[in-house]
């Protein structure tokens, strides 16, 4: 089974890292469609959405083909309505302002809208700061989004830790450790390690799933 990720890349899900231990990837894009194009239904609704000040609280559902696979993500991310619906209303702004949905949205463009550090983030996004992590989980889990070292500070942990699972994480980040121990490394030095380890088994991962 083939799932499709960001400029027509596609996530093998044969892929022995991906069936390991029976992890699988956490959003299974294929029940989406995920046409690069807004459809002028969409496109009309989009627009009249942002003509108002707020997000209503049920969104019109002409725009489930975009918002259905975001609120999956948004269920394993987080447990908060006010984030989540921040998040919702930060991609949809951008989807408007860029006349086309997220799918066709390049690292670039993804990385425009994340910017290099909360802080600009926030004055991007005024009363926004708070949903920089989930739109960064969106942009990983449903787009392949992986220059991470661009971004400045953001949770590590949270993020692998969506992706892969705590317990899992923990287990393969002890196993590192453990190995790690053979070359002398000291006990100072792990708190170095869990952030490499954090940040190179998700963008290790996305580049192995990740077939052009």
């Amino acid at each position: 089974m083939t799932l499709r990720a960001q400029n027509g890349q596609a996530f093998q899900k044969q892929d022995p890292l991906v069936r390991s231990n029976g992890w699988d990837w956490p959003v299974d894009l294929t029940h989406y469609n995920r046409s690069p194009v807004l459809s002028e239904q969409e496109w009309l609704c989009l627009h009249e959405l942002m003509q108002r000040r707020a997000l209503p609280s049920v969104l019109p559902p002409t725009l489930q083909r975009l918002l259905g696979p975001i609120n999956e993500v948004l269920e394993i991310s987080t447990h908060h309505p006010r984030t989540r619906q921040l998040v919702r209303r930060t991609l949809l702004v951008e989807t408007h302002q860029r006349r086309k949905p997220w799918w066709a949205w390049t690292a670039d463009e993804w990385f425009e809208i994340l910017c290099e550090t909360a802080v600009i983030f926030t004055k991007r996004y005024p009363g926004a700061g708070m949903c920089r992590q989930q739109v960064l989980t969106v942009a990983y889990l449903l787009c392949g989004f992986t220059d991470f070292h661009k971004l400045g500070a953001f949770l590590r942990k949270t993020l692998a830790d969506t992706a892969f699972g705590a317990a899992r994480m923990e287990a393969t980040i002890q196993r590192v450790v453990e190995g790690t121990r053979q070359w002398g490394l000291t006990d100072q030095e792990d708190l170095a390690l869990y952030s490499v380890v954090r940040e190179a088994l998700p963008t290790n991962c996305a580049t192995r799933l990740l077939k052009r």
